[in-house]
């Protein structure tokens, strides 16, 4: 099992934005643990993975970028495969 969050973007290129979203979850969530964990610990169904980490597995980031460049679209099916 894993959670999966999909970022999709219009764009072809990644916005910096997110990477600084990132970093704040990523500083933020440690400040939360301890709660999430105390809370979790009162229910004895849960696996102690679970309780001690605050969530059953690390969540799996995938970028979607809808539009791909043209000069991408253009190249034969040869080209690709080397890309």
């Amino acid at each position: 099992m894993s959670h999966i969050v999909i970022y999709t973007t219009p764009s072809t290129t990644l916005d910096l934005l997110l990477i600084q979203l990132l970093k704040v979850i990523s500083y933020v969530r440690p400040k939360y643990q301890a709660g999430i964990t105390g809370l979790l610990g009162k229910s004895s169904l849960l696996a102690d993975d679970w309780i001690y980490h605050g969530r059953l597995c690390t969540p799996r980031l995938l970028f979607l970028f809808t539009n791909c460049p043209q000069d991408i679209l253009m190249e034969k099916d040869e080209e690709k495969i080397r890309r």
